[in-house]
């Protein structure tokens, strides 16, 4: 073989290794990331210390375990994190992503509840008991009834939407977001660090700050009373949810169970985060599926909990619309891509 008969064949051997790589990537999707972490809140009293080490802990951890290009994360922290901005980064996602693709939500900050009566959206079939405050500001008148889950802004308190929930964020808002996602083929993963609900009335056992505002605080009154909340003229009743088996929930807490602000004893930051990025690092170079990395957070939590006489937590793996066993932040493969 000639020198340049052996150049030629080299570069051929290039440009055909080079097309199968762009092939693979192509088929494994690209992976998208928004981190929103709140730790300075405007009241004082609302303040948390681990949420924004949560956020740059999960980014850290996206990079360096799975493959996420920097550019491909949008980090919302403190102030930064508005209800205006938080959904409108989604919505670049959103329509950013294509079939095969990957777009993970992971929120930490606080929690709270809404009275799913006066949403644009009936749809809860679950009683919950939400705690409102005493009309001195005292803890707590518990209510059972149907109540949203929402996340909390920094500015949850503003009344610019228009909305009777002001500034917080429903989880109708952001299923109405990700199923438009999961329909054009990419997966969703929404990982949630904050109490979906909880007791407040049943006060903490130990020392650590819990990621749940009572309803009132979250919207800025003393007493629901001030709202005088109207049901909104367009208010429709959900249908069956479809996301195309593409939607996956990881969450800090059962919907009665608050979520542990304050990290564990190898690792600032929330309890569930925290545990979350420890189990990951800690696995070794076998690859997790969601229902694996959420037993073994489940099982590290717990432990600790029981040892430091803190109030229960049991992380919550929702796949009613997923599948728990896809390999852990990794984009499914699409045939013919």
């Amino acid at each position: 073989m000639t020198k340049s008969t052996t150049t030629l064949f080299l570069a051929m051997a290039t440009i055909v290794l080079s097309s199968i790589f762009a092939l693979n990537v192509s088929a494994m999707g690209k992976k998208y990331a928004l981190e929103v972490g709140i730790n300075n809140y405007p009241a004082e009293d609302e303040r948390l210390q681990g949420a924004v080490n949560d956020a740059r802990n999960m980014r850290n951890l996206l990079i360096a375990k799975f493959g996420f290009l920097p550019g491909n994360i949008t980090m919302l922290l403190d102030e930064k994190a508005t209800r205006d901005a938080i959904l409108g980064q989604i919505k670049v996602y959103g329509n950013l992503v294509g079939p095969g693709d990957l777009f993970v939500f992971h929120y930490s900050g606080h929690g709270s509840l809404f009275p799913d009566e006066y949403s644009d959206v009936r749809d809860e079939t679950t009683k919950l008991v939400n705690d409102y405050l005493k009309e001195d500001g005292s803890c707590c008148i518990q209510v059972p009834g149907f109540y949203d889950s929402t996340i909390v802004p920094w500015d949850h308190d503003s009344t610019a939407s228009g909305k009777n929930w002001r500034g917080e964020i429903l989880d109708d808002e952001l299923y109405d977001l990700f199923a438009p996602v999961a329909a054009k083929g990419a997966t969703v993963v929404f990982i949630s660090d904050s109490c979906h609900s909880g007791t407040i009335g049943k006060a903490e056992k130990g020392k650590a700050k819990v990621r749940f505002l009572p309803t009132e605080k979250a919207l800025g009154v003393k007493n629901m009373s001030e709202l005088k909340l109207k049901k909104p003229a367009n208010q429709r009743t959900r249908g069956n949810w479809n996301f195309y088996n593409r939607y996956i929930v990881l969450a800090a807490a059962k919907d009665d169970e608050y979520a542990l602000d304050g990290g564990n004893s190898n690792q600032e930051g929330g309890m569930f985060t925290s545990t979350l990025v420890e189990v990951v690092n800690n696995s070794g170079k076998s690859p997790l599926t969601y229902r694996q990395l959420m037993a073994r957070v489940g099982q590290k939590i717990n432990a600790y909990v029981t040892q430091r006489n803190e109030t229960e937590q049991h992380p919550q793996l929702d796949i009613r619309f997923g599948n728990g066993d896809l390999q852990l932040f990794t984009p499914p493969q699409i045939k013919g891509r």
